[in-house]
């Protein structure tokens, strides 16, 4: 995630992703969908942050970089005021969710009940709870 000179939030990154996404499994479409998150997050801390002079921002890049996680980056953003509480829940939640489709091999699908409880959570933050369960899977647009 070198930091370039132009930022790209919803640009042309955005593009890159819809079209990419189309052709993917359920998995690597949950796991794209954070990283899109994640890269949003990563753009928008970016902005607000004095610029870093080299090309690898060692807040970002490296072993131990602080705000090298997507985890981090959710927390950092939250503690700036940038984020509103639910906000920074439903990130968390979908962040789970991610760990779990990419950590988890053998089962991990939206029937887990992990992962419809932790979609029950971020459809009620987000105000989506008169959706079904077969309805979720939309949020990942799968």
């Amino acid at each position: 995630m070198a930091k370039d000179n132009k930022t790209d939030i919803a640009g042309e990154w955005s593009d890159h992703f819809d079209i990419s996404i189309i052709t993917e499994s359920t998995r690597a479409k949950v796991i794209l969908s954070a990283c899109y998150l994640d890269e949003i997050l990563f753009q928008l801390l970016s902005i607000i942050l004095t610029p870093c002079e080299s090309n690898e921002d060692p807040l970002f890049e490296g072993p131990t970089a602080p705000l090298g996680s997507f985890s981090a980056k959710i927390e950092i953003a939250s503690r700036m005021g940038l984020l509103s509480n639910d906000v920074r829940a439903s990130l968390h939640l979908i962040r789970k969710i991610r760990n779990c489709f990419a950590h988890d091999l053998k089962k991990c699908d939206f029937n887990d009940s992990r992962i419809e409880n932790w979609n029950r959570e971020l459809h009620k933050l987000n105000e989506l709870s008169h959706k079904t369960p077969s309805q979720w899977h939309t949020i990942y647009r799968i």
